[in-house]
Formats: structure tokens, sequence, C-alpha cells
């Protein structure tokens, strides 16, 4: 269950006594010296007796109230004062809740966590605690709120900000989505036994939280794609790979994604469905070589389910071998699911163990790990523009997750991952759309998109589609037939190349990335005190860990400084965090 500091407990053992005893003698000298003593701006917790309310100037939230209500050092006016705490506790048959709100007497913080033990195995959607908001309280990353425990969600529900949760498990966030159906799975079992626990920390003070990021070595920023098969082409690939399509040109090879040493990840076909848009396979031999040649220069290879239409268990059983011999796949694209149309797709009935459509077992055969979520981040029109959303504060684990409708016979469930939606294609092609009756054209720099989520030290893993007709990335010279990329693609290349030599953007491929998210998972990251942090790694062996600090000073692990640079909005530092526990300071 929660606890409180060693620290705090002796204060208040201490002190409270003596509290009470003054509180009836002096309250307005109290309340005097409490609007003397707290800047407007500072956050405050308050209990009226139908709820616990965080507050300051600008807004509040309001928590309802769970169970049974022990308050300690509130004053008359039904403020935490500092060194004060409120607690509820609500039991039944399933579980036993208890949320802690305390106001910190030793460095102003305010603190509210959530702990769940649950009796017996059960099924849940969350489990937490929900407020409703009045105004813009002002939270904000890398500035004034730190999270610790084991949340799927901590922040506002949606981008409207009428609520805050805080949830260690919350469903809407690790769904798994059947395109047969229609319909999002958003549960979890629980066993019995299992514990679920959160923090928020909020800071009335110059402190600022450090935060995990989502690259090792002290990346700034993550950039890959996952790229789309559905209009494969491979005059049109060798263009935006290589520069060019034609392979006598001076320019083949000098430009394009390969060329300038930019990786990721590119689905394809491996049976031919040559009726359905010309999308060619690896059955096509010439598009064949050109997936090997990719492939050797470092770009991952995966499928687009088998072929352009509806697959069954007995096309898997044809061409997975042939994959898993040319390319070692382990990451997993689905293509072509409609709810009048039952495939082997993962998201229609590929997971299902009770139909003949049904391959989990063949895909843990053959060493798959991930799998697009078919479900992604919208970015378009959204601030800030990469995959991280500023209302959420906590490591990103709806990025790359687990729901348990996607499990192998053995019991261990795929990793499913999202990308941003199209955003590479939209921001290096032009765009047109009719706004009042009128063509409205409107170009994005990409450049200055990625300089964005470098600046947020964010993420931009990109659901693309590198032989696109509606965004196209190349322009086609139809006396030469020939294919090149777009210079604005080529400069865009180029950018990275140079961000990725001065080590600001790390560039795996997505199942690289999916392998750093899941090690990132054991880390576990609690405040001790002020500028004070215990890393714990539960897992096996030591994992290189970037962090985000928005400050100055002198960072240590385990007493000897770590590596460390400075960025735009602060400073990044980085090391390997070993097994067990380990300390961070900031002096």
């Amino acid at each position: 269950m929660i606890t409180l500091s060693k620290r705090e407990r002796l204060y208040l053992s201490k002190k409270l006594p003596i509290l009470f005893l003054v509180l009836p003698l002096l309250p307005c000298i109290l309340i005097t010296i409490s609007s003397c003593t707290t800047k407007n701006n500072d956050y405050r917790i308050f209990y009226d007796g139908n709820s616990v309310i965080v507050k300051n100037n600008k807004g509040s939230i309001s928590f309802p109230i769970v169970g049974e209500v022990n308050v300690e050092g509130s004053n008359s006016v039904g403020e935490l004062m500092p060194g004060s705490l409120l607690t509820m506790v609500a039991n039944d048959e399933d579980k036993d809740q208890e949320v802690l709100f305390v106001h910190s007497l030793e460095d102003s913080t305010l603190r509210i966590s959530t702990t769940t033990v649950y009796k017996r195995d059960c099924v849940i959607e969350y489990d937490g605690i929900i407020g409703k908001c009045e105004g813009d309280i002002g939270f904000i990353r890398d500035e004034n709120v730190f999270v610790c425990g084991n949340p799927v969600l901590v922040g506002y529900t949606d981008k409207t900000k009428e609520s805050f949760a805080i949830c260690p498990e919350y469903g809407s966030l690790t769904p798994f989505y059947s395109k047969l159906e229609e319909r999002l799975y958003k549960t979890k079992t629980i066993k019995a036994g299992d514990t679920l626990s959160t923090t928020l920390v909020i800071f009335n003070n110059r402190e600022r939280p450090i935060r995990l990021l989502c690259q090792p070595n002290g990346y700034c920023a993550t950039f890959t794609i996952a790229s789309h098969a559905d209009i494969a082409n491979s005059l049109v690939t060798r263009a935006i790979l290589w520069g060019t399509s034609d392979t006598t040109s001076v320019d083949y090879g000098k430009k394009g994604m390969l060329s300038n040493g930019i990786i990721g990840t590119m689905s394809v076909f491996a049976k031919h469905t040559e009726q359905y848009r010309a999308a060619e396979a690896l059955e096509v031999p010439f598009f064949k070589n050109v997936v090997d040649k990719a492939f050797s220069q470092g770009m991952e290879i995966c499928p687009h389910t088998i072929s352009w239409m509806p697959d069954n268990r007995a096309e898997f059983e044809k061409y997975l071998p042939l994959l898993d011999e040319n390319y070692h796949c382990r990451n997993w694209i689905d293509h072509y699911l409609r709810t009048d149309n039952i495939s082997s797709g993962l998201h229609s009935a590929g997971w299902d163990a009770e139909s003949s459509y049904y391959v989990m077992d063949l895909l843990q055969t053959y060493g798959y790990q991930y799998c697009w979520s078919y479900i992604d981040t919208p970015t378009e029109n959204e601030e800030p523009d990469d995959q991280l959303w500023s209302g959420h504060y906590m490591f990103p684990r709806h990025l790359v997750y687990q729901n348990e409708h996607l499990s192998f016979p053995d019991g261990t469930m795929m990793y499913q991952y999202k990308n941003a939606w199209e955003q590479l294609n939209k921001a290096i092609a032009k765009r047109e759309y009719i706004l009042f009756h009128k063509i409205v054209k409107r170009e994005y720099n990409p450049i200055q998109l990625m300089g964005n989520v470098i600046d947020n030290c964010g993420v931009w893993t990109d659901h693309s589609y590198l032989s696109s007709d509606w965004y196209k990335l190349y322009e086609q010279d139809n006396k030469k037939l020939e294919y090149r990329i777009l210079p604005k693609l080529e400069a865009f290349f180029e950018y990275l190349k140079e961000k990725k030599a001065d080590g600001q953007v790390w560039n795996p491929t997505m199942s690289e990335f999916c392998d750093h998210m899941v090690n990132l998972e054991n880390i576990g990251i609690h405040r001790l005190s002020r500028g004070k942090y215990q890393i714990v790694n539960n897992g096996n062996q030591p994992v290189n860990c970037s962090f985000f600090y928005k400050g100055n000073g002198l960072v240590t692990l385990n007493g000897k400084p770590m590596q460390s640079k400075q960025v735009k909005n602060g400073m990044v530092c980085w090391g390997n965090i070993e097994v067990g526990d380990n300390l961070l300071r900031i002096k």
C-alpha cells in the first residue's frame, strides 16, 4: 500500500498534536499566514466533504470520494496545509483501493497516489481515479509534474481537457481492434494478488522533473518509417531509396533514403495479385531484387499480410517460410481488412483460436514479435507535432503495448505499435482541398516538423506509403520513363543524415524501436526527494537510458557523472542502468 516518506511521517507524529491545539485558537492567524506564504499560482488541495479538489488560480480538478475518508492536518477552511494528508480507502470482494493526497512539508509538493490490490482474478478496463476539470490548471510536462509507478494513463483523458485521470490501467490506450467486428477490446485480465499503483507529484517550487526518453545513447528524438506496400512499385521504390529509378544515372545511389543512410521498415506482399492496382510482390523477380538490395543495406523487410487480397491459413503456411528464409521477419503489418471479408489478418480472424483462419501459432513458430496496431496516433493540426501528446505525463506505453487478445499459444502476447498517420507523405507532397468553394493549397515543412520533434525530445514513427500515388514522394519523367525522388524529400533525408551524425536523431527500424521500448518497460523511476531519483531495472540485463532535464546541473548515476549534453530546452543525460536499484542525482 502507499506510504509517506519517513520525514513526513516523523513530522506528522511530532507536529500534528501541537497543530490541533493551536488551530482552534488562531484560525485567523493561520489563514493570514497561508495567504502570505502561498503564491497565487501555487497548487493547493481542498476537501469539502464531497470531493477532493486540486486547484490554483487558473482552474481546478475535482476528484470523487472513494470509500472512507481520513484527514490529518487540515485547517478549518478545508485546505490541506503543508504536512497534511487525506486518505481514501475502499474495500469490496474484488479489491482493496487506497487513494492518498499529501501536501509535503519538506518541499511543498503535492502528491496524489492510487494503489489497488486485487483479491481474486477479475477483468478491468481501468482502475484509479478520474477528476473533473474546471479551467486549465496548467500542468506542463518537464516543468511541474512527475509520474512514477506503473501507469498507462496519467493526464487528461482527451484533448478537451474535461477529465484528468490517475489510472495505473486504462483500457482505451491499450486496445485490440477487431476490424471484423468493428470493435475495440479494452479489458485487461488481473490475477489475484496483483497490485497496480501510480503516483503523480505536483511541484510548488523551482524543481524540474526528469523524463525518460524513448531513445538510447543521448539521442534527442526518434525517426523511422513503417511503409505499407499497397501500391508497391519497383521503379518508384528505387527512386525513393536511391534517388532515381534509372540505375545508369549519375544520381543513382547518391540521393534517396538509403543513400543518405536513413533506414526504416518496408512491408511487402509475398504473393502477387496483378489484377489489383498492380501492386508488385516478391513473386515478381525485378521487385524482389529491389527488396533484397534494400534489405542488404539495413532496411527491415516485413509482410503486409501475404497478398493484396484476404489471406487464409494455407497461404501463411506456404509463404511464411519464404519470408523467414530471406528476411528473418519478426514484424507484421495487416492489409485489406473488411468487415465483410474474413481473413487471417491479425485484426480480422487470425487471432481467434476457434477460427479456421487462426495463425498466431504460425507467427510464434517463425519468431514474430511485433505488429501494427491498426490504430495510429493522429498528428495533423495538433501540437506538438510528434507522437508524445503533451497532456500525458508518463512513459508513452500507448506507442508499444500488449493486449491479451493477441496471445500466442504459450500465453505470451504479441506487442502492437502505433505510428503517425501518413505524416511524411503529407509533409512532402503538395495538398489541395476545397474551402468555401475555393481550391486551397497547403504545404508542410518536414524539416521544421522534425526540428519540433527534436526540440521536444519526442518520437516520429511514420505510417507511410513510399509508392503512394495520392501524396506522391516522387516525380516522373514520362519521356525517359524515369522516376526521381522529390527534391523536398531528398532535402529532408539529407537533413536527417546530418542529425544522425551529430547525435540528435536515432533512426532505428520499427522492430528496433519496439525492442528498446520493451526494454524500457523494465525501468521504474521513483522520486525520493528533490533532485534525487531511484532508477530500478527490473530486467535481467543493463539498459541504456536517456533522460531529459529542463535545467542545468551535474547529473550523477550511482555516484559517477553521467554523459550529458545541452539541448535547446535543457539537457539530455544518458548511461547504462544496471539491474536492480540505481541512484540518479541532480546537483
